[in-house]
């Protein structure tokens, strides 16, 4: 049964160990440094006035109207209406953007972020389901419900991020198709590596 309460539980712990909030703490730590101008967190409004609103999909359409610029899952939807970041959605980014954190990811294999990320703190570690045969050991990686993952493999030097749409104008009736789709660009992957 999917959750999302561990990812809202660990943002919640960052923001009262830091002291200051998720999307600052993410801008400082990731955004800004690696010049992902790209990357923000939906909080308050729509991304209207912004250029990263144009790169933004719509995800669905639902009682909501069509959800674009905000997140798509309801939890996280109604905090970031209320101005409020969360750990478990409504980050939104480009595949260029999320290349460059990749990279950082690879390039920082002790860093405390990888090392708690190789022991599935906020990661999911070595799985197939979405990973297929590039899964090692170490192998961690994330999906989001509207059809994105991004898997990465430090031992190997090597990342992927798929963002994809699988539930526009309507999600499907289960996640099957989903997750083949990600094994089949994994193995792709892994072929290539071998």
């Amino acid at each position: 049964m999917y959750t999302n309460l561990p990812a809202f539980l660990l943002g919640l712990i960052i923001e009262k160990t830091s002291g200051a909030r998720l999307d600052v703490l993410a801008h400082e730590a990731f955004f800004e440094s690696l010049g992902m101008t790209s990357t923000a967190f939906a909080v308050g409004k729509k991304y209207s006035d912004i250029s990263l609103y144009s790169c933004i999909a719509p995800s669905e359409v639902d009682e909501r109207g069509e959800v674009r610029g905000l997140p798509h899952d309801e939890s996280a939807y109604v905090f970031a209406k209320a101005n409020y970041p969360v750990g478990h959605a409504g980050l939104f980014s480009t595949a260029g953007d999320m290349l460059l954190f990749a990279e950082r990811l690879l390039h920082e294999s002790e860093s405390v972020v990888v090392r708690g990320a190789q022991a599935g703190l906020g990661w999911q570690v070595n799985d197939a389901n979405f990973m297929g045969s590039f899964a090692r050991e170490k192998t961690f990686g994330k999906t989001g419900f509207t059809g994105t993952s991004i898997a990465v493999d430090v031992a190997r030097q090597t990342a992927f991020v798929i963002l994809s749409n699988r539930t526009y104008p309507k999600r499907p009736a289960d996640d099957s198709a989903i997750f083949r789709f990600r094994r089949d660009i994994a193995d792709i992957i892994e072929t290539n590596l071998e």
